[in-house]
């Protein structure tokens, strides 16, 4: 993945690029990084960022010259302690109900455990006699009460 500071370096690679025209710009796959590496500043090639700072008096913008660096600071504001307890109250809620659904469907595991080991006798018996029906299909002796250039389905239809 591309990281913001590798498009600008090439953007500003590009336009301090002078074999080619003004409108072209070159992109280069994405070296691959150390993941323990820590991601360096962005630098600039002969190029000095510029900042405008939006003046409220006449609605302009306004060119701040020389800035070399800028660090942005976001201050959290103070968590409410009521917003906190009421936070807190609702992650026991919450675990309380994933704990209770947990427990339920213990329950209804071991309810369809047990059912399946009731229901193993009359499950065996009942693949016995349809093995025993089977066997006894095989070893009967095949009908005789058509010739047996007949199909089972009764004699061939004429054709018209």
């Amino acid at each position: 993945m591309t990281s913001t500071n590798d498009i600008l370096d090439q953007i500003d690679t590009a336009l301090g690029d002078y074999s080619v025209s003004d409108d072209a710009m070159r992109s280069r796959p994405a070296s691959e990084a150390d993941p323990g590496q820590i991601e360096q500043p962005l630098q600039f090639h002969g190029t000095v960022p510029v900042v405008q700072i939006m003046d409220e008096a006449n609605g302009e913008w306004q060119t701040v010259e020389g800035v070399e660096a800028i660090e942005v600071c976001i201050e959290s504001p103070a968590i409410d302690p009521e917003f906190a307890r009421r936070w807190q109250e609702l992650s026991d809620y919450l675990q309380r109900v994933q704990l209770e659904r947990a427990r339920r469907a213990q329950e209804i595991l071991a309810a369809i455990r047990q059912a399946f080991r009731q229901m193993a006798p009359a499950v065996e018996e009942a693949a016995r006699n349809v093995t025993a029906a089977a066997e006894a299909v095989q070893k009967a002796p095949p009908r005789r009460d058509r010739p047996a250039w007949q199909s089972p389905y009764g004699p061939a239809r004429r054709r018209r």
